[in-house]
């Protein structure tokens, strides 16, 4: 639940929270990234050479995380209705 008390997190820093090594983290990030359940975003604005790269849950996550399954699939299905409304016109 770390991602739903922050509003985004580093690798670095969910490592430290979820006690994980960085290969082993990056390989459930990726598959959290490849079912739409966050988004990996880039700041260059942090005052050093580096980019830095962090974490955040998608809407439909942070539903399903705060209100449940039911919840979060209502939302699915919303944003899923509303993308198919765009492009029918």
């Amino acid at each position: 639940m770390a991602l739903v008390d922050e509003s985004r997190l580093s690798t670095s820093e969910l490592s430290e929270v979820l006690d994980a090594e960085g290969n082993e983290l990056h390989y459930e990030l990726r598959k959290l990234k490849d079912v739409g359940l966050i988004v990996n975003r880039r700041d260059p604005t942090t005052g050093t050479e580096e980019t830095y790269s962090y974490y955040e849950l998608t809407e439909l996550a942070h539903t399903i995380l705060t209100e449940g399954i039911l919840e979060g699939m209502k939302t699915f299905a919303s944003e899923e209705a509303a993308i198919e409304d765009k492009y029918r016109k």
